[in-house]
Order: C-alpha cells, then structure tokens, then sequence
C-alpha cells in the first residue's frame, strides 16, 4: 500500500503503516490477543475518533504530494455529507 502515497517508503510493519495512513482518526489497528482480549493500536490516541474530527497524520503533513492525496481522499469519501457533524482539517 505504500505505492498509494508519494515519497513512502515500504512498511516495516502492521504498526508502521497504521502510523502513515492519511487520518489520524483512521489511523487504528485491532487484533485478537492468544488469549482472547483485544489489542488496540492507536498511534494518534482516539481523542480525534471521540470528537468527530479528520485531520491529517504527521507522516502527510510534512509533504505537499500526500497532503493533495489527502485532499482528494477527504473529497473522494464526502465524510461531511455522511456526518455532518465531523469538522475535517487540512492542517
């Protein structure tokens, strides 16, 4: 899934890619542990998730290609349609 943003490298990991998807609120990972409970993995916390807000991951903040594919994402899934109360940033 790297080759979908610009200028990333491959992942290392589960966790590294988690950390580089374009919104801090989808940014979240959940797996079943060996003895049943469920792991969370949320880089960014889930402050964002509790207060309906999209925002951009540090890894897309940092670069103009990603951020216009961040865009174009945020335009693509009409996230504010769907949920008018979400605020969405570009920053």
């Amino acid at each position: 899934m790297h080759i979908h943003s610009p200028d990333t490298s491959p992942y290392q990991s589960s966790k590294d890619a988690i950390e580089k998807f374009p919104e801090r609120c989808t940014a979240i990972g959940v797996r079943q542990t060996k003895n049943g409970n469920l792991e969370i993995f949320a880089p960014y916390g889930l402050d964002d998730i509790y207060h309906y807000l999209v925002r951009p991951t540090p890894h897309f903040i940092g670069n103009s290609k990603r951020m216009d594919l961040y865009e174009k994402r945020i335009k693509k899934k009409n996230w504010k349609e769907q949920w008018p109360v979400i605020t969405i940033k570009y920053e």
